[in-house]
């Protein structure tokens, strides 16, 4: 049986950690700024370098054509999505995706904080 192997695996280990970890200690029902307040705060404790509302533009023929902003850009290799909800919204993953598209990136983790529980989707940059 094959193993599978993850992308940046060990990273987004310790990212979805500190996703937990300020659920667990926050609970539901906050707003989505709060949250990335608070997953600033874990992001500093683990000692793991990001970039918070990350700008990344898209060029054409050297002209910038649009702006992405990323609630985080993490090690300079993963985008950190959060949004409140209890599903995962369509809209979100294609923005997540578009995100991933534009800069090139491998991963971007999506996690939605519900009112039961937090919710991670890995997402791959398939382009």
């Amino acid at each position: 049986m094959q193993q599978i192997q993850f992308i940046y695996e060990q990273l987004s280990y310790r990212i979805i950690g500190a996703i937990y970890d300020v659920y667990n200690n926050l609970g539901p029902g906050l707003k989505e700024k709060t949250y990335k307040d608070a997953i600033t705060i874990a992001l500093n404790k683990l000692q793991i370098s990001f970039q918070r509302e990350w700008c990344v533009k898209a060029c054409y023929s050297g002209v910038v054509v649009g702006k992405r902003f990323f609630d985080f850009l993490i090690d300079n290799t993963i985008v950190l999505e959060i949004k409140i909800g209890n599903y995962y919204a369509p809209q979100h993953m294609k923005q997540t995706n578009d995100y991933l598209h534009v800069s090139k990136l491998k991963l971007a983790i999506l996690a939605y904080f519900g009112s039961d529980r937090v919710r991670i989707k890995r997402l791959v940059n398939l382009y």
